[in-house]
């Protein structure tokens, strides 16, 4: 409880749930997908998940041609998608920009905080994470040996979050150097999603946007 709009979980989340400490990186999510990829010889040096191919996807990878909502398209110039579209030279249009948890008739459940945790569990919103930017102290810290931030509020409670990187393709890059959290926010491109951005070039975190192929971490909230 950082006295803020919603609750924060102590650790970032993995295929089973959340992980045991707060400084495991967690399983990679692509957005609005409830299950992540694998590709061996490309994992963290003590995953939380067993690493195996996607048996619905034809790449074991974050890629667009992989990106369950994507009909078409191969870059961010030319995706078409199915869902999540506020522009029509990206597919049809349905100008949802916040991910369904199900939680209205015929929604599925594309939250994969409510999908792996159930109950009042999801995604931060981006209005969150900025909440939590601008009403909390970021501290660099070591925990475990994992580099990351210290978020601490004022009522005396903190979360930490591990630097766990991001997955493109097979390939694990900045892990212990940066971070991406997802948002459960479509970006003013509906290509891309908002996320919480963290490195070492710049002083303080943002919101920033990736494109929602990329696989990224989960930190949920409680509301």
């Amino acid at each position: 409880d950082l006295g803020l709009s919603v609750k924060w979980a102590a650790s970032n989340l993995c295929e089973t749930g959340l992980c045991d400490n707060p400084w495991d990186y967690g399983d990679y999510y692509a957005w609005g997908e409830t299950v992540p990829y694998y590709q061996s010889g490309h994992s963290q040096d003590d995953p939380c998940s067993s690493w195996r191919s996607r048996a619905d996807h034809p790449i074991s990878g974050y890629d667009w041609v992989s990106y369950k909502f994507r009909t078409s398209g191969d870059s961010w110039n030319n995706v078409k998608f199915s869902k999540y579209n506020t522009d029509e030279s990206h597919g049809s249009v349905d100008n949802i920009t916040e991910l369904q948890r199900g939680e209205k008739s015929g929604e599925t459940i594309d939250d994969v905080a409510r999908a792996k945790l159930g109950g009042n569990w999801r995604m931060p919103t981006k209005a969150e994470w900025d909440k939590l930017i601008v009403e909390c102290t970021w501290t660099s810290v070591i925990r475990a040996g994992v580099n990351g931030r210290l978020v601490t509020a004022s009522n005396g409670n903190s979360i930490f979050l591990p630097l766990a990187g991001i997955r493109n393709n097979t390939g694990l890059y900045y892990f212990g150097d940066r971070c991406y959290y997802w948002s459960s926010s479509l970006s003013r491109v509906s290509y891309n999603a908002f996320c919480l951005f963290i490195c070492p070039l710049n002083k303080y975190p943002s919101v920033d946007n990736e494109e929602r192929y990329y696989g990224s971490s989960v930190r949920p909230v409680s509301e």
